[in-house]
């Protein structure tokens, strides 16, 4: 029931948004459950990759960006 109901809103949202939606992947379950609701629907998104100054923050580069998107396909 949950995931109807996830997936309802989403396909919803994405059917009358007419912004270019933008993702960033923190690998927190909300984002993940989020991003791979986007895919299963083929909901085109851009995957952004922001990098932070040393000693600001972790820094998300293509290899993480690379992982996790594979743990979507996997899981």
């Amino acid at each position: 029931k949950i995931f109807e109901i996830l997936n309802q809103k989403i396909t919803a949202f994405a059917a009358i948004n007419k912004l270019p939606l933008k993702m960033f992947l923190t690998g927190g379950i909300d984002t993940m459950l989020v991003y791979s609701f986007f895919e299963k629907n083929k909901i085109p998104i851009e995957v952004v990759n922001y990098s932070v100054r040393k000693g600001e923050g972790v820094e998300l580069d293509l290899p993480l960006h690379n992982t996790l998107h594979s743990w979507i396909k996997t899981y």
